[in-house]
């Protein structure tokens, strides 16, 4: 039997609601039709709302209690990288690629930290390195990739920041970027940017992408496609930042802080003082601190990894007999959470032990936790034998 290809697409800060498939007044129309073909399970949620420890868990598999990073400024451990589904999958002979924003680890530190993604460090990969990263053979990525700061410029930044300031124009174009191109009645961090499109690092890794699918390989692949939008700045280019009209956009309905019908965890996080001194230094050892300074109690005393949150999930099998379906479920249930490393794991039908040996070694309890954030392999079963 032919092994599948692997194809995980990304988007930043995405509300689990915002496609048009949800019912909401989102135009949609390629994710739409990814979850008319494949399965759509609409109680996915992320278990942290912070973006590295998410993107940790997402790579591992893995709890940030267990992978390390708690919160952002803390790099992933690249020997626990390593061990996530693009490393387990390498050493089964599969093409790993990464394009787009990876943010495994900081970006502004105070000093260099020896990774690809420290702004600093950066200008120590020259322009013919393309990885291996966190067990991805192939890396084109962007540093930040979130507009409200500039593409830096080379020899700092990575294949993205290159290629933007490639042809000496990269001041014009940051010009143009900066540029409302209309009226957004003072909203904060919004504007119609009047970067083209073609320069967008959206469409740039896209563009990425998608020359190296079309590559010829005899082996089977697994990509991970990291688009940096729609995190803000809200800063989309024209035509699509006119896409919606206003006043055709359904507005949130609950638009002020309740904690009415709301879990016990988010009132807590949102309101409770941390126990013990603020100004208490982490016993996290240094080398863990990216940004190289103290550590404050408040991050650990309330912490962010508490707050799960809804994020749209949609998985589409190409092969023939796969499922169509969509798996619902109670929005704050336990079978809620999406562990991407094993879904691939059972997929491949990788060898266990290999599969074991590359997990790092836990206190049982941990395991537990991590076996509990799985979704994909209970969750397929489950919708599998209801397609039978």
């Amino acid at each position: 039997m032919s092994r599948p290809n692997f194809l995980l697409v990304s988007a930043d800060q995405q509300r689990g609601d915002c496609l048009g498939v949800e019912g909401r007044s989102i135009k949609t129309p390629h994710l739409d039709r990814l979850a008319a073909d494949g399965t759509r399970f609409t109680a996915a949620i992320t278990p942290t709302v912070v973006c590295q420890p998410a993107r940790a868990s997402i790579l591992t598999g893995l709890l940030p209690r267990t992978h390390g990073v708690h919160d952002n400024g803390i790099d992933l451990d690249p020997s626990t990288g390593d061990r996530g589904f693009a490393g387990a999958l390498a050493a089964a002979g599969y093409d790993t690629a990464f394009f787009g924003k990876a943010h495994f680890a900081t970006y502004h530190t105070f000093g260099p930290t020896g990774t690809p993604e420290s702004l600093i460090s950066s200008a120590d990969y020259g322009p013919g390195w393309h990885g291996p990263y966190m067990g991805f053979g192939h890396v084109e990525m962007m540093l930040v990739g979130h507009n409200w700061f500039p593409p830096e410029t080379p020899p700092r930044g990575q294949h993205y920041e290159r290629w933007f300031h490639a042809d000496g124009r990269g001041e014009e174009k940051l010009e143009a970027y900066r540029r409302n191109e209309g009226d957004t009645r003072g909203a904060a961090q919004t504007w119609h940017s009047g970067l083209p499109v073609a320069w967008h690092n959206s469409t740039w890794t896209a563009d990425r992408a998608i020359e190296w699918l079309e590559r010829d390989r005899t082996g089977p692949f697994c990509a991970w496609v990291s688009f940096p939008d729609p995190h803000h700045p809200f800063d989309c280019p024209e035509p699509w930042s006119r896409l919606h009209d206003p006043a055709s956009i359904d507005l949130p309905r609950h638009r002020r802080r309740t904690f009415e019908g709301r879990p016990w965890w988010h009132e807590q996080v949102l309101t409770a003082e941390p126990e013990g001194s603020k100004c208490a230094t982490s016993s996290m050892p240094r080398k863990r601190r990216a940004r190289g300074g103290s550590s404050s109690a408040c991050s650990q005393a309330v912490p962010r990894t508490s707050s799960p949150t809804a994020r749209p999930w949609v998985l589409r099998d190409r092969r023939r007999g796969a499922p169509r379906a969509c798996v619902r479920a109670r929005r704050y249930s336990t079978s809620a959470h999406t562990n991407v490393k094993m879904s691939v794991h059972d997929t491949c039908v990788l060898p266990a032990a290999s599969y074991r040996s590359r997990m790092p070694r836990m206190p049982s309890r941990s395991r537990l936790s991590d076996n509990w954030a799985s979704l994909m392999t209970d969750g397929i079963q489950r919708f599998s034998s209801r397609c039978q």
